[in-house]
């Protein structure tokens, strides 16, 4: 097989070394597909039972909005349903809660809600007062006190495992295309370096899906492309290294 020639695969070795360093920095790279549960309570729906002892804490003194429920948005409805079908948590005064699944704002495609899709009758976000909180829901005879989003503040900070995944795959990657296009002189090897900074953008940007359709996580993806990455830079610089060594012998 004809080798392309070695002046436009430096040229494109360049181009793809540039491309890994935007990558480092895009938010998509081996990133989650949705914002969850485990991420923070803002996009949580509760039913709070008439018999809670913060009932009256949350009401009393309030004018909370009202709405009828055949009078509720399609996917307000839904969000609704999914909570009053919800098991009673015992531990939270026989509350019922449902968070769903909100793809991130990268997703070019989303099976569950982006955050535009979601109801406007409710309000999201984390330190919530309780006028912003609270709606009741009427049907028919029966009456439910709703909270979305949440009161107090948003969970702990959680240490941003996929963004440094991303920053020690891609920017030595980036580094070491780099470098073999502005030196070497092997066609060969920059050509496989060049192909493999490709196929590594390409699995960095398509993670989010492949998680989405439960085929593998982002996270198992960027692993397994940290470690070929640096088994590739370490077996090449060995091999340069021992070249020189064995050169000036």
């Amino acid at each position: 097989m004809r080798l392309p020639s070695h002046r436009r695969v430096r040229v494109a070795g360049f181009v793809v070394a540039a491309l890994l360093l935007v990558l480092a920095a895009y938010p998509g790279t081996f990133g989650a597909p949705y914002v969850t549960a485990s991420d923070g309570p803002q996009y949580a729906h509760t039913i709070v039972p008439a018999d809670s002892p913060l009932y009256d804490e949350y009401t009393s003194g309030y004018d909370h909005e009202v709405y009828q429920y055949e009078e509720l948005s399609p996917v307000a409805r839904e969000l609704f349903d999914r909570t009053r079908a919800a098991e009673p948590r015992e531990q939270y005064n026989g509350e019922r809660r449902y968070i769903p699944e909100v793809c991130r704002d990268f997703m070019l495609v989303c099976d569950t809600y982006y955050e535009d899709d979601l109801p406007e009758e409710f309000t999201y976000g984390t330190e919530l007062d309780y006028e912003e909180a609270f709606v009741f829901v009427e049907d028919g005879s029966d009456r439910y006190l709703l909270r979305t989003g949440w009161t107090g503040q948003g969970g702990l900070f959680a240490f941003p495992v996929r963004v440094v995944l991303s920053w020690l795959t891609l920017v030595p990657l980036a580094g070491f295309i780099g470098l073999l296009a502005a030196k070497s002189a092997d066609t060969g090897l920059l050509t496989g370096a060049v192909g493999g900074g490709i196929l590594v953008a390409v699995g960095s940007l398509l993670s989010p899906y492949v998680e989405m359709m439960g085929v593998a996580s982002g996270l198992a993806i960027g692993l397994v492309c940290l470690v070929v990455v640096w088994l590739s830079i370490t077996v090449t610089g060995g091999r340069a290294l021992y070249q020189r060594v064995t050169n000036r012998r």
